[in-house]
């Protein structure tokens, strides 16, 4: 009967001074450009702001607020598809959850629920920062059965 089915590994880390053997491999990467997140002018984008932008626009939508208060706050493409939008007179929805997450240095992306009557409908948008700050530039309320 063997001894054993298996063989003892060989050493697979190049060792220092040995032939072929540099040591651990290093890349030598170019400085990223531009200043660290925090250093790029302007706050950072919190989330009580993501909160009361997103309670904004489900209230203009729901027919509860004038659109003209959200003009500084998105995006011109996303003020006229709201102003555009018909709104949804007794469609009105309590935001529940929110959660954000920095996706680049200058966007932030952010998901939650609204609810109405009992059912949760999903709620997404992206905000991207502007020379005039933060503005949201892509909302979108997610209804049951459209997934």
């Amino acid at each position: 009967m063997p001894d054993s089915a298996l063989d003892r590994l060989h050493q697979y880390e190049p060792r220092q001074g040995r032939p072929g053997g540099a040591g651990p491999l290093t890349l030598d990467l170019p400085p990223q450009p531009g200043k660290p997140a925090s250093e790029q002018g302007g706050p950072p984008l919190e989330l009580r702001q993501v909160r009361s932008v997103l309670n904004l626009i489900l209230e203009i939508r729901a027919g509860y607020r004038p659109p003209a208060r959200l003009r500084v706050l998105v995006h011109p493409r996303l003020y006229r598809l709201l102003c555009d939008e018909p709104q949804a007179t007794n469609m009105r929805f309590t935001l529940k959850t929110v959660h954000a997450c920095r996706v680049a240095p200058q966007a932030v992306e952010a998901c939650g629920t609204a609810h109405r009557q009992g059912r949760a409908y999903a709620v997404v948008a992206r905000f991207e920062r502007a020379p005039q700050g933060w503005r949201c530039v892509f909302f979108d309320l997610i209804r049951p059965g459209t997934g």
